[in-house]
This record gives C-alpha cells, structure tokens and sequence, in this order.
C-alpha cells in the first residue's frame, strides 16, 4: 500500500520596483552603521545574518514583495517575450477592441493596422524564440541537465512528478523507516525473476524433440580486404 504525498500548491512572490528609487535606497544605505550593527555578532555567522537583515529590512520597505499574477508566471515560463513584445501586443489587442466596437468608416483603417501587428509580433516571436533557444544552448554546450532542460522546454515535456511513499505493506508489515522501505522494495525487484520462473510449468519435453527436422548450417569466414 502506497501513501502519496498531497501536491502543494506553490505561491510565487516577487519584488514590486514599481515605486523603487535607486538614489533614495543609496541614500538610505550609507546612514546604517554597518560596522558597528555586525560587530554585535558573537561570530561570522550571526554578523552575516544582521548585515543581511538589515538590508533585507530596507528592501521591504522601498521595494515590498507581492504575489505574482498568472501573466507574470506565464511570462517567466517565456523568457523571449522582450518588453518591446509586450508593447506590442498590447498595442494589438487595443486595435481588436476597437475593430470590434469601433466605427464602420474607420474599421478598414483599423482592419489594416491589426493585421500589420497580428502578422508582426508573429515573425517577432519566432525569431525571438530561436535567439533565445541559440543563445542557450551555445551557453549550456557543456552542460548535459541544462541541454535537456531546454530540449524539454522546447517540446513541451514536463518533468515526471515524484512520488513519495510514505508507507509501505509488505509481507504483512508497515514500513516507515526509508531504510526499510529501500530494502523490501530493493528485495521485492531483485527477486522478481527468479518468483516469475518459479510459476513458469515445466515443459514435458526437451526443446530437441519438436526439431524433427535437423538443419546443418556451416559457416565459412573468409578475409575480405577493401579494394582502393
């Protein structure tokens, strides 16, 4: 008996910059004592920790993080997507809302202006997405997980959820331990074989006997050289 693991639902959280101000956060920076603050550690360890708090402590307050949209995950998923893309695309779909709700006189106009971007973001995107994918692997040649992690992305491959067991019957026991759960089913696999075989019948007769008809085969090797 196999007990799973529920899936967790993971939440993304990232900095809002929208408000940040480099000069303001500087300014802020070189009024902390930071000599002083991370002399109060007892070693390296406990003065890394204050100086990271205390600049950690300023971030949240000039840039606070917030829960990323679905967009911005999607986004994420597709880093080819440049911010000139986006521009575009918006531009786009303002153009479809108002060849749906515009005026009959000017829908030609508009008619002609979403299919130039419709058509353009198109080309634009493959060939961002080729760069990005080129770029890549040129930069990953030498590392084989990084090379299939694109390969996957490319196809569109996810990766196999694992399964963590937390319980395992066998032979009338529950296991818990990992140690024990790693031995029975290492016990269970080695010895599939020979558990197979054993309920295999036995045949009444040797394989020679339905071999009425004997073939002599004789095999002659001979030495061939390749002729320039």
């Amino acid at each position: 008996m196999f007990g799973k693991t529920p899936k967790k639902k993971t939440t993304s959280y990232r900095r809002n910059f929208k408000n940040f101000k480099i000069n303001e956060f500087v300014e802020e920076l070189y009024k902390i004592d930071l000599i002083n603050i991370t002399a109060n550690g007892t070693n390296i360890n406990e003065s890394f920790d204050i100086f990271f708090n205390t600049i950690e402590g300023l971030l949240i307050t000039m840039a606070p993080r917030r829960k990323q949209t679905k967009n911005e995950k999607r986004l994420e998923q597709r880093p080819w997507i440049t911010k000139g893309l986006l521009k575009s695309m918006q531009i786009r779909d303002s153009l479809y809302k108002e060849l749906s709700n515009g005026n009959p006189e000017t829908k030609k106009n508009i008619s002609i202006r979403h299919k130039y971007y419709r058509n353009l973001i198109v080309t634009l995107l493959r060939r961002s997405k080729e760069n990005y994918y080129k770029n890549y692997f040129d930069k990953n040649k030498n590392n084989v997980k990084k090379t299939w992690d694109g390969i996957r992305n490319i196809l569109a491959v996810s990766k196999k959820n694992t399964i963590n067991i937390d319980q395992l019957n066998c032979k009338n026991r529950q296991l818990s331990s990992n140690s024990d759960k790693a031995n029975a089913l290492n016990d269970f696999f080695t010895n599939i074989g020979p558990l197979i075989e054993k309920k295999v019948p036995k045949a009444k007769n040797d394989f020679k006997f339905y071999l009425k008809i004997q073939i002599q085969i004789k095999w002659n090797w001979y030495y061939v050289m390749r002729l320039k």
